[in-house]
C-alpha cells in the first residue's frame, strides 16, 4: 500500500517539475514580429564590430543583411540556430544556403534585420588575415 502511494507522490512530483521548465524560445518562421516570409539566400555569415554583430553577406549583392546575437537583442527571437552560431568566431566564418525571414522591410538605406530559421549547404571557413574587421 506505501509502496502505492510512494509512486503516485513521484508521479506527481515529476510531472510537476516538468511543467515548470523554461519554454523554448520562439522559433523565427512563425514569430510574431516577422514582416513577411522567409526566403532562401545564398551568403556568407561573419560576427564583427556594430550593430547588429552578425551579419550575413548575400553572395552576388552588395547588401547585407543583419542578425542579432541569440538570446541578447531580443529574448522574443531565436535569431540563429545554436548549431550555426557555434560555428562563428573571431576566425571562422559560415557559408551556406540560409533560409531567414524578415524582421524589418528592406529599404534601399538600411541593413534589413532578419532571423535565422536554417541553413543548408554548411560549409565554416577560416577568415583570411587580411579580411578580418579591427
Amino acid at each position: 500500500m506505501w509502496r502505492k502511494a510512494l509512486a503516485t507522490a513521484l508521479s506527481v512530483a515529476l510531472t510537476a517539475t516538468c511543467s515548470l521548465a523554461a519554454p523554448d524560445p520562439p522559433k523565427c518562421k512563425g514569430n510574431s514580429k516577422l514582416v513577411g516570409d522567409c526566403f532562401t539566400v545564398h551568403g556568407r555569415m561573419r560576427e564583427g564590430n556594430g550593430s547588429p554583430p552578425i551579419r550575413i553577406w548575400r553572395i552576388g549583392t552588395d547588401r547585407l543583411l543583419g542578425v542579432g546575437v541569440p538570446g541578447e537583442d531580443d529574448p522574443d527571437v531565436a535569431w540563429v540556430p545554436d548549431e550555426i552560431y557555434k560555428k562563428l568566431d573571431d576566425d571562422h566564418q559560415v557559408f551556406a544556403d540560409f533560409v531567414v525571414c524578415p524582421l524589418t522591410r528592406q529599404t534601399e538605406d538600411a541593413m534589413q534585420l532578419v532571423c535565422v530559421e536554417s541553413a543548408t549547404r554548411v560549409v565554416r571557413a577560416v577568415i583570411p588575415a587580411q579580411k578580418k574587421e579591427s
